[in-house]
């Protein structure tokens, strides 16, 4: 016993020459999306464009303490004067998180598993310009810019003494720089200087900062994709003549197989009339 199963499959042309067609085509306009209007556009700018107004020296030696709350600092244009001497210049912190040991039992106060000591620049300069004076304390990057060497190797992995003075200091005396001043306003910190330099920069830096900025009214920035319009439309217009073909060849290869089908189906036909005949002649 034979049993057979059987399906049946549709398949639509579409003629994209019929006026609906190009009457939808013509319904919508190649815009781009509203959303990507409004994209901030990145400006370059130096170190000194991007830090706004500058103040003198004696300026932010009058701003009161809660100025400098929440972190704020300051930027001016200053000269390194001279290092502040008989002030310690380096402390012995932990290397791994940077915080420092107590003075009193020279024992970490951080909670690493192994600390690890090394000594870390609290640098006591002061700035001048033509307004005045002013007293500060450069910490870590800052003080190793203005130094131009690592505090382990001015202090001989701290062999020497945090309050002698070291010639390898004097490299920061002289230096014009860009610096951005805060102020320490702990109330039970018991160092003496309490304005921290926070940046540093040269004031010949070449080097640009990106700074974002919004788009010019009545400007429509572009997206970030670079095609040209015309070159969209003839690749949708390439797109759209390959559909075409591929729908009539669809429709010539749908013809053919019907001829074929039609020719074949004659001679069985033709013999089966033959066939007839004979029988019926007998």
């Amino acid at each position: 016993m034979i049993q057979g199963s059987s399906s049946s499959a549709t398949q639509i042309y579409l003629d994209l020459d019929i006026p609906e067609v190009q009457k939808y085509r013509t319904s919508y306009q190649w815009k781009c999306p509203t959303l990507q209007k409004h994209l901030p556009q990145v400006k370059q700018v130096s170190p000194l464009e991007a830090a706004g107004k500058l103040y003198t020296i004696e300026e932010i030696s009058n701003l009161p303490a809660s100025s400098f709350q929440g972190g704020a600092t300051f930027s001016t244009i200053a000269k390194v004067a001279s290092i502040i001497s008989s002030v310690k210049w380096y402390y012995k912190a932990c290397k791994r998180c940077g915080k420092g040991y107590n003075n009193m039992t020279d024992t970490p106060t951080c909670g690493c598993q192994f600390p690890v000591p090394c000594p870390m620049y609290k640098l006591p300069l002061t700035l001048t310009d033509n307004s005045g004076s002013l007293d500060a304390i450069a910490f870590a990057r800052v003080a190793e810019d203005l130094v131009e060497r690592h505090a382990d190797h001015v202090s001989m992995s701290m062999k020497i003494e945090a309050t002698d003075h070291v010639l390898t200091l004097d490299k920061a005396i002289g230096k014009e720089k860009l610096f951005y001043i805060g102020m320490n306003t702990d109330s039970s910190a018991k160092y003496p200087i309490n304005y921290v330099l926070k940046k540093s920069f040269s004031v010949n830096n070449t080097e640009s900062t990106p700074v974002p900025r919004a788009p010019k009214s009545g400007k429509d920035t572009t997206t970030n994709d670079n095609t040209p319009t015309t070159h969209k439309l003839t690749s949708i217009s390439i797109k759209e003549n390959e559909n075409r073909i591929n729908a009539k060849r669809r429709i010539d290869i749908t013809e053919s197989d019907a001829d074929k089908s039609n020719s074949s189906k004659e001679p069985e036909e033709s013999t089966a009339k033959k066939n007839k005949h004979e029988n019926v002649d007998t």
